[in-house]
């Protein structure tokens, strides 16, 4: 419309976001490390979505969904590996990232409400992300997973 200023993006298509070269490696490796090392983890966020739906939404970062019991074994592995990790929030969320990527990973909800337990990967389907064989949350964990986030 004239005299609208110009609309942002949707942040939602068809089309694969364009990753920077460093940034899918970055994610590829993580997800090579934790299958090498047998560390039982599912893909969650956007990847999960778009492997469901064929919606791709726009993403600064790879969500991986692990049991408590399991986030330690995969942050001691990342940091002999050189990334910088943190646990951000003991009852759900913890980081590893270089440079300027991120990879989350989730044991739960930020109100402690749902946890992550080892059916929620047990149930994870089968995928291909960012050329890695991995798996992807089954489509009812993917929405509980999403009942207390706003996308």
């Amino acid at each position: 419309m004239s005299g609208q200023p110009d609309m942002p993006l949707p942040v939602t298509s068809s089309l694969e976001p364009e990753f920077t070269k460093s940034q899918a490696a970055l994610y590829r490796e993580v997800l090579l490390l934790f299958n090498q090392h047998q560390i039982p983890y599912a893909v969650s966020g956007a990847f999960a979505l778009q492997q469901h739906t064929g919606i791709w939404r726009t993403t600064k970062d790879l969500d991986l969904f692990l049991t408590s019991e399991t986030v330690s074994v995969a942050l001691r592995l990342l940091r002999k590996q050189g990334y910088h990790c943190e646990i951000l929030d003991p009852v759900w969320l913890a980081k590893a990232h270089r440079d300027d990527f991120f990879v989350d990973m989730i044991t739960g909800m930020s109100n402690a409400a749902i946890t992550v337990t080892d059916s929620w990967v047990a149930r994870a389907r089968p995928a291909v992300v960012v050329g890695v064989e991995t798996r992807v949350l089954a489509p009812e964990e993917l929405v509980a997973s999403k009942v207390f986030v706003t996308r």
